[in-house]
């Protein structure tokens, strides 16, 4: 039997064990973290769970893709063995848990600075030297599918920490011949001009490469010796799902639709910790990823901070407009509206169904996304970033505002016509009015 403790900080969680050759996970938390703590997530009940589910909880805090492919490689041990992958990277995942194989935390504190001219030769050379392996250690603790990397930035200096120094910004790269990272930035910064509580967001170049620096949110600089953890999970976790089920519709099949849903998230309102901005802010989310064209959308681009109070939901994170990459990248969304997956195929029915399904506002709703538009028109000046960046990007700058403005007069006639449609089904007219 092998095992791992789980700890929040430095505080004991409980304690993780893994049968090998019976592939069997098994977590039980520790007496005190009962008494003082709170539960990791919805799926994670003191009251009980099956053993599976912490098995899921864990594989939704691992690399996909080749992020999981080269940790597989490096270590020599099977992507299948979550458990062995969690032992390497466990010092540092996704929020604030730690994982050792003691059971107090001790792990010294170093920090590692980056010299910019190594930086930069490292980023010019990720497509034939992994950007991941420093110093004879891959620095890879996130989840997703996305090139990155972790790094620690202290009075403007990056680096590489361990124990009480974590992370607190992560790099993103472009592919070759991509502006993925353009686009996100332009989106994030866009939400964020609109008033919309989003993920931090730089935009750098390192050499002659284009690099998105993003500061974590589940990171909190307290000194330059101490940085705080802060526990969020994303919407599987939450649900108790694996990472492969953050798509609603599965193994590309249009009748399974056993994934995360906008249903499902509103749902979880009832572990929130103020249920009504809870169902607010899921509201907002699911406007400005339609008004942007971010059809991957997905249940890990969503997450939440979790304490003793319950859920509350993080700042938005990983908005791009895809619809810019028709023929490159799937358009279908990755939660639908009603049964509708397309955006140029959302009509009135379509919203109306979405709206009462979740309990949702007609008034609120139109008022809200009004409001939203209004404020999207004012802002594709694009004058909350630098003129130099929108000189050099003059181009695909104006390619995605005249994608937005295409988008906005199809979702507005839309909502529009919500104004002069019928009251629901058991609704009053003065309800609806």
């Amino acid at each position: 039997m092998q095992k791992l403790y789980v700890h929040y900080k430095k505080t004991l969680v409980g304690l993780l064990e893994y049968e090998p050759l019976l592939k069997n996970f098994s977590f039980v938390y520790d007496d005190n973290w009962i008494r003082e703590g709170f539960e990791l997530s919805p799926s994670l009940k003191f009251s009980g769970f099956e053993d599976y589910a912490f098995k899921l909880f864990i594989e939704n805090l691992l690399p996909e893709g080749e992020g999981l492919d080269e940790m597989s490689v490096y270590y020599q041990i099977s992507k299948s063995d979550k458990f062995s992958i969690l032992k390497h990277i466990g010092a540092e995942t996704t929020g604030a848990l730690t994982f050792t194989d003691t059971k107090e935390i001790n792990i010294p504190t170093s920090f590692r600075e980056i010299p910019l001219d190594e930086l930069k030769e490292r980023v010019s050379k990720k497509d034939v030297q992994s950007i991941i392996l420093w110093d004879e250690k891959l620095r890879l603790s996130l989840a997703g599918v996305q090139e990155k990397l972790a790094v620690a930035i202290i009075d403007d200096v990056i680096g590489l920490g361990e124990g009480d120094i974590c992370s607190t910004h992560i790099l993103k790269f472009n592919r070759k011949n991509e502006n993925v990272i353009l686009n996100e930035y332009l989106s994030l910064k866009l939400a964020k001009a609109v008033g919309i509580n989003v993920a931090e967001v730089e935009y750098k170049k390192l050499g002659s490469e284009n690099v998105l620096f993003v500061e974590r949110f589940d990171r909190k600089l307290i000194n330059n010796k101490y940085i705080e953890r802060l526990h969020i999970i994303d919407s599987t976790q939450a649900l108790g799902f694996p990472s492969t089920y953050k798509y609603e519709r599965l193994y590309n099949s249009k009748d399974i639709r056993d994934g995360v849903s906008f249903e499902k998230l509103f749902n979880l309102a009832e572990e929130a910790k103020i249920p009504l901005l809870f169902k607010k802010e899921l509201v907002t989310w699911n406007m400005i990823n339609l008004i942007l064209g971010n059809s991957d959308a997905h249940g890990k681009n969503i997450s939440f901070f979790v304490d003793k109070g319950g859920l509350e939901i993080t700042p938005f994170y990983d908005i791009v407009n895809v619809t810019m990459y028709k023929g490159k990248y799937a358009q279908d969304m990755a939660m639908a509206i009603d049964d509708e997956f397309e955006f140029e195929k959302i009509g009135l029915f379509d919203m109306l169904e979405f709206l009462q399904q979740n309990k949702i506002s007609k008034t609120q709703y139109f008022n809200d996304f009004k409001k939203l538009v209004q404020k999207i028109h004012k802002n594709l000046d694009f004058s909350f970033i630098d003129n130099s960046l929108k000189e050099e990007e003059k181009e695909f700058i104006q390619e995605y505002k005249n994608n937005i403005i295409q988008r906005l007069d199809k979702l507005s006639d839309v909502v529009n016509r919500m104004r002069f449609d019928l009251p629901f089904e058991d609704e009053s007219y003065e309800e609806f009015f």
